[in-house]
């Protein structure tokens, strides 16, 4: 390399780095050329380099030689680990809590929360959830005023009215509420200023649950009698990923400790690092697969017998040799993800097995019967979702629930499976860069018992369809009154669906569906128990899942 060639590259190095805020010595600069100079990769593997270097310690923001060689060496760490299923499993209690500080109009972390936390806690719950639609409905399309008031970007727009502000205005209103049941039988809209009472006696609804303490949008007029006739009943406008992403301004929802560094580097270096081994990184999306079975009724002769043909046909299949990259050799097996949600005990077992040594022993026999298929039990990854029936640290009746105890499961399943993952309900997973929900719930049941307003079954006579509708526009798992099914006021953030996942799995005891709706896809395993059915998604397909059974 000439001098003028070395002159021009330090100048656009020292610029790239500028542009991060970062001063580039000149000792740094014959490490970075001996990486940069010989890779075809170059770009990503400079902002893998980079988001490194941020991550690291730094004094007064100047980056030495030391410190690129440091992160170097971290990156080719995360390259020779390219070939390994990509997982991260979240627990509901690990997530992010926020606040809305409302000058600013933006949600910010906070400090965990409580389980008994104080009664103000409550208010404050119902609080964000308005705040967080309140501010996604403003953002969308049909809700934004023009920028001018006057001129060519002058637009027509709904106006939305605060109920506070409806008394003494005449004509149609649209107004934001949660939709409370205040007296038996007589329905109120609150929001965070004030609440009306509702005449839902000529209401048309669109698609969608409409339940007590769901989030609703509605238009009508203020009657003299003080009470709001509502003409049509709506949810709020669903908000794309992306905009969602934007909207939080860096903040990771699933990564507290990404927060404190300064707005989700580590993530984005794990990610810039998988440009690295970009074939061994598409080896391992081609064959990642996500296996997902609700019911597993460790109790049943019939469950664990169909569940030994289910394993041992994976077993097979993983076994198989792949190479990812130009050396590495991985079992097929090692790509695949297990989720195995509750109930773990039928309805009839459950009076039977309430011991602790029971229900170690029910959870021993999965274990020997993992033990037969020694590919999966070192290779693959078993995820455990409690369910509504089953043993835990916390109330049953009240979410987020607790994973599944140790004493119980944990122990004797570690013993056979070497990625063993007890976890709580509702879970998330990240998969090859991808977002999953899993939340094991009677929901759609539940939900249609506690609705004010019955489904529109001219729009969609499937309440799968309306079920999740509700509850990604909503944003939320769990859009349900106490009495139907509770909340620790401070852990509600755990069921945000905001940004909207890529895969949502509802776990029911209904027939199988799968449902893609906007950028998400829903699905339904099905009854494992009753139907020998599960679903298997594969991340390289995205809005698409496999519907399997043994029937």
């Amino acid at each position: 390399m000439s001098s003028a060639q070395q002159r021009v590259l330090n100048k656009k190095l020292s610029q790239i780095f500028r542009m991060r805020g970062l001063s580039l010595r000149p000792d740094a600069m014959q490490p970075l050329y001996d990486c940069l100079e010989t890779d075809e990769n170059w770009e990503s593997t400079l902002q893998a380099l980079l988001a490194a270097v941020q991550a690291g310690p730094l004094k007064d923001n100047a980056v030495d030689g030391a410190s690129v060689r440091r992160a170097l060496g971290q990156l080719e760490t995360r390259s020779s680990c390219a070939t390994e299923l990509p997982l991260e499993v979240v627990d509901a209690d690990a997530m992010t809590p926020l606040k809305f500080v409302t000058a600013r109009k933006q949600f910010l972390p906070t400090a965990p929360g409580s389980l008994h936390g104080p009664a103000e806690s409550k208010q404050t719950m119902f609080a964000l959830r308005l705040q967080l639609l309140e501010q996604r409905l403003k953002r969308n399309v049909l809700f934004k005023p023009p920028a001018l008031s006057h001129g060519v970007n002058q637009k027509e727009h709904i106006q939305l009215t605060h109920i506070d502000a409806l008394l003494g205005r005449k004509g149609p209103r649209v107004v934001l509420g949660l939709l409370t049941e205040m007296e038996e039988g007589r329905f109120h809209l609150e929001d965070a200023h004030s609440a009306i009472p509702l005449d839902l006696s000529q209401a048309e609804t669109h698609k969608g649950l409409f339940t007590r303490n769901s989030v609703v949008v509605m238009e009508g007029e203020v009657q003299p009698s003080g009470a709001f006739l509502v003409s049509t009943v709506g949810l709020p406008p669903y908000e794309a990923r992306h905009e969602s992403v934007a909207a939080l301004g860096g903040l990771d929802l699933l990564y507290p400790a990404h927060n404190v560094d300064g707005g989700g580097g580590g993530g984005g270096a794990a990610a810039a690092a998988a440009a690295l081994a970009p074939k061994a990184a598409d080896e391992v999306e081609q064959n990642a697969m996500l296996i997902v079975l609700s019911d597993v009724w460790l109790d049943q002769p019939s469950v664990l017998e169909k569940l030994e043909v289910l394993f041992s046909g994976y077993e097979q299949v993983g076994s198989e040799e792949l190479r990812c990259g130009p050396r590495a050799m991985r079992p097929r097996a090692a790509f695949f993800c297990f989720v195995l949600c509750g109930n773990f005990v039928s309805p009839l077992g459950a009076a039977a097995n309430t011991k602790r040594s029971q229900l170690r022993a029910l959870f021993a026999r999965l274990a020997q019967l993992l033990a037969k298929r020694p590919t999966l039990a070192k290779h693959a990854h078993f995820v455990f979702v409690p369910g509504p029936d089953d043993a835990s640290t916390t109330s049953p009746d009240v979410l987020p629930r607790a994973a599944l105890p140790d004493a119980i499961a944990g122990d004797v399943l570690r013993e056979v499976l070497a990625n063993c993952h007890l976890t709580t309900n509702p879970a998330r997973l990240s998969l090859c860069g991808q977002s999953v929900v899993i939340f094991r719930e009677q929901l759609l049941s539940k939900m249609r018992r506690s609705c004010v307003l019955p489904p529109n079954e001219e729009e969609s006579e499937d309440l799968n369809e309306h079920l999740v509708k509700s509850v990604l526009d909503q944003a939320h798992l769990c859009p349900l009154p106490p009495t139907e099914l509770a909340v620790y006021w401070q852990y509600d953030h755990a069921l945000w669906l905001h940004p909207s996942p890529d895969v949502l799995i509802l776990a029911d005891r209904h027939n199988q569906y799968q449902l893609p709706y906007e950028e998400t896809l829903a699905l339904n395993p099905g009854s494992f128990a009753s139907d020998f059915a599960w679903q298997v998604y594969r991340p390289n397909k995205r809005m698409e899942a496999e519907r399997s059974s043994l029937a």
